[in-house]
């Protein structure tokens, strides 16, 4: 007989592939993208709000997770709190879904026992709740494609743990006044420099700018090479708002970072890899 699996890779599962499940008598299992410890929060959401179901209304001090301990108010993204026009994603989504996981076989997370040891040992023990899925920790995941379009000739040229690396993604809502101080401090640290920018983001410098610039460093535009650019021994420090992909991208390849968090799971990523000793 042919066996088969649900395989869910999101950061916690949509609720409705837990039936879809059920009624294929098939097991679910769930790929988490982000940290242990963010997705030990979203878990215990359901306990929390059946506690307190305003604790995101009146949230003036710290959350106890237990297992996990507290996670301070200016951690907890501000789409949660009940003031915020996106709270909708805390009760249309993950609240939900968060309720869905005692339906999961198993969930595999992007995460390793030596960088976040408390945390998974608190959900292997049931200490955040009891009702949650056995977890896999499989990480660090990651792409070492370089591809034919990359700066590892310029890499290449430069000493061992040399040169800065500064990668904010595509999406992150960083202003045109931010950008700049980013591009005033790059030039003034003393380091070599390698920047992903979006090419109409350059726009924003000027000419003069860029050739002082590219006189200490390399601008380039983005793409899927950021593991192997990591993993290149030039690097020597990593600056990023913590997307967890890139902090698993650090940590295999042992890069030090400085933190920057914006929104969403960052602020309680940074946490982890401060306390892990990648950075700050």
């Amino acid at each position: 007989m042919n066996q088969f699996l649900l395989l869910s890779q999101t950061f916690i599962l949509p609720s409705s592939l837990s039936q879809i499940a059920n009624n294929l008598n098939i097991p679910l299992y769930n790929i988490s993208t982000t940290s242990a410890k963010f997705y030990s929060t979203v878990a215990y959401l359901p306990v929390l709000l059946s506690e307190d179901p305003n604790a995101f209304k009146y949230c003036s001090g710290n959350l106890e997770i237990p297992g996990i301990g507290s996670v301070t108010k200016s951690s907890i993204p501000r789409s949660w709190l009940d003031d915020s026009p996106s709270n909708y994603v805390l009760q249309d989504y993950l609240l939900p879904n968060a309720r869905a996981l005692p339906q999961v076989t198993g969930v595999f997370l992007n995460t390793f026992d030596w960088f976040e040891p408390e945390t998974i040992a608190s959900l292997d023990d049931g200490r955040v709740t009891s009702s949650l899925p056995l977890v896999f920790p499989v990480g660090p995941v990651g792409n070492y494609n370089l591809g034919e379009d990359n700066q590892c000739s310029w890499l290449d040229e430069q000493p061992a743990e040399s040169v800065v690396y500064v990668n904010f993604g595509t999406r992150e809502p960083i202003s045109a006044q931010q950008l700049r101080e980013i591009g005033e401090g790059l030039e003034i640290c003393g380091y070599k420099f390698l920047w992903v920018l979006k090419e109409e983001l350059l726009e924003l410098f000027g000419n003069t700018v860029l050739v002082e610039m590219e006189k200490k460093g390399k601008i380039m535009k983005p793409g899927d090479y950021e593991a192997a650019i990591m993993d290149h021994p030039a690097i020597g420090l990593f600056v990023n708002q913590c997307e967890w992909d890139s902090v698993m991208n650090a940590a295999w390849s042992g890069v030090p970072m400085m933190a920057w968090p914006q929104h969403g799971d960052q602020k309680l990523n940074a946490e982890v890899v401060e306390k892990a000793g990648l950075g700050r």
